[in-house]
């Protein structure tokens, strides 16, 4: 591959570098691929995550590498995107240093977080996005970087949302004129909230060691096993008023969120 453009991004002490043959291939992952962070001439052979995307001649195919990996190859550039995204997460997750991921959507409202844990497709984007709607402040739709005080980090990807079509469309906050976190916040709020059709918001206050078990739940695996991480865990948890239950709609739940961060005062 002929390389025409290279981005690279330090996330977290990770490098990752991406390089492409097709202009309008850079333009895309420069504007989704970790937003917030600022861009370098990236050096492939120190960087801890290289993709290589490449268009064929007919300009209607892209594929995409892992080092030396073959791992997508698609007529759209969401769908490529997704997949490097998500092996960005894994490299960025995995390697934290004094922090912890776990799976959780995450907003802000006057300075207080909420953390919206639940396990991937289960419904964290679509309440982040109402919320974000209602002027929450932005911190991730998928992790929550927690560190050794209880305070989460901001993690901004962008918000996949399925379009029309069904495709997923990665979406900045800025889309709903939502401001995206650019500082760590205590958590005030922890609501383990499972989405199901037809049904309407049925959710009660929890103690915090119950709430300490659902985020080591959506701690990935590969984590569960370091005991330090229960550390970081049990500082968000004591910070915080907890709640857990079930909720219909995105749109009719975020109203209710925003009550409790209304209660909070």
């Amino acid at each position: 591959m002929v390389v025409a453009s290279a981005l690279g991004v330090s996330a977290f002490g990770h490098r990752i570098a991406v390089l492409t043959d097709c202009q309008r291939a850079h333009e895309y992952f420069d504007r989704c691929l970790l937003p917030w962070l600022p861009r370098s001439t990236p050096d492939p052979e120190a960087a801890d995550l290289v993709f290589r995307v490449s268009q064929n001649r007919e300009g209607n195919v892209f594929s995409a590498q892992a080092g030396d990996r073959m791992i997508a190859s698609h007529d759209t550039l969401p769908a490529i995107f997704e997949l490097l995204q998500r092996l960005t997460d894994e490299v960025v997750t995995r390697g934290l240093r004094d922090m912890v991921a776990i799976h959780a959507g995450v907003v802000a409202w006057n300075g207080c977080a909420a953390l919206l844990p639940g396990a991937s497709h289960a419904g964290k984007t679509t309440l982040v996005m109402e919320l974000l709607k209602r002027g929450a402040v932005y911190y991730s739709d998928e992790y929550a970087l927690l560190d050794a005080e209880g305070r989460v980090h901001a993690y901004p990807r962008p918000l996949m949302i399925r379009d029309r079509g069904g495709f997923r469309q990665p979406t900045l906050a800025s889309a709903w004129n939502a401001a995206t976190a650019d500082s760590p916040a205590t958590v005030r709020l922890i609501l383990s909230v499972e989405w199901a059709s037809e049904e309407q918001w049925r959710v009660g206050r929890i103690p915090q060691s119950e709430a300490l078990l659902v985020l080591l739940k959506n701690t990935p695996r590969a984590m569960a096993d370091s005991p330090e991480i229960l550390g970081c865990l049990r500082s968000a948890a004591s910070s915080a008023i907890c709640y857990a239950g079930v909720r219909g709609e995105a749109a009719e739940a975020s109203e209710h969120v925003m009550e409790l961060f209304a209660a909070l005062g």
